[in-house]
């Protein structure tokens, strides 16, 4: 008696065969993201990558086509999660080789600078690098530059702990009077984001962006005074509104600056 072979499996196969191809692919990414050699990119790399994604494609059968249809995982989108994560790779870069715009520029060479990454990158790439730059903005300056989400500002105030406090001053050697300074702040519960050196003069001022926020910058003000005194400084501090100049800034952000306290 003759036993018939069992009949081929053929979707079986086609479905390994497709993650067979998915691990391939899921490999070149990873090396994609690794070529970079002094700055500049392997464009040959990406190039092979592209090529071997478009004989894959001729290769696979019709079932395979249909099943990665079906995973979403056309050849279409993976030549477009590779451009992506070039762009990705290429605004690190760009973000990279002008950080010294970002924390020391002036506020109309980071508008350039996001204007630039506007015309260049697209929104994806984007909003998470302006996220992380405006959450880790060592001034209110960059803040409003670089914060995607739009202000809501309303006349309630803003609960003390997300009420945002930026430390400038002028004098270097006046870092640590500036560290007790944030120390008594923090101790009020105020959220300190950094303290800068700054280059602009100032004669010393609490500076607030809505008139909601007016008397918490006069208790902080308070507390700076306090802090000053009690280090042995004769210094007035000012407040200074800032109303309606930055409309991109959100509401419970304040900046503290120093003018030079060796002298007092």
């Amino acid at each position: 008696m003759t036993t018939n072979p069992a009949p081929d499996n053929q979707e079986e196969r086609d479905r390994l065969q497709f993650e067979r191809d998915r691990v391939t692919f899921a490999r070149e990414q990873l090396e994609f993201a690794k070529v970079k050699k002094d700055g500049f990119w392997n464009k040959n790399f990406a190039t092979f990558v592209t090529a071997a994604v478009s004989i894959t494609a001729v290769l696979v059968s019709a079932s395979q086509v249909k099943y990665i249809s079906e995973q979403d995982l056309t050849v279409k989108n993976k030549d477009t999660k590779i451009k992506e994560q070039e762009q990705k790779i290429q605004a690190a870069k760009f973000v990279i080789e002008n950080r010294s715009v970002i924390t020391t520029g002036t506020k109309d060479e980071k508008q350039l600078l996001r204007d630039v990454m506007e015309k260049t990158f697209s929104d994806d790439v984007n909003t998470p690098v302006f996220e992380l730059l405006a959450k880790t903005a060592k001034n209110a300056e960059t803040l409003i530059v670089f914060n995607t989400t739009p202000p809501q500002p309303t006349t309630t105030q803003v609960a003390v702990q997300n009420r945002r406090i930026f430390l400038q001053f002028n004098d270097p050697e006046d870092a640590t009077r500036v560290d007790k300074i944030g120390e008594a702040l923090a101790s009020k519960s105020y959220a300190v984001q950094s303290k800068e050196r700054v280059v602009q003069r100032t004669s010393g001022d609490v500076r607030f962006f809505y008139e909601s926020d007016r008397t918490d910058a006069s208790k902080i003000k308070e507390i700076v005074q306090r802090a000053l005194v009690d280090q042995g400084v004769q210094r007035q501090i000012a407040l200074l509104p800032l109303l309606g100049r930055y409309k991109n800034v959100p509401q419970g952000v304040f900046e503290v600056w120093l003018p030079s306290l060796s002298a007092h």
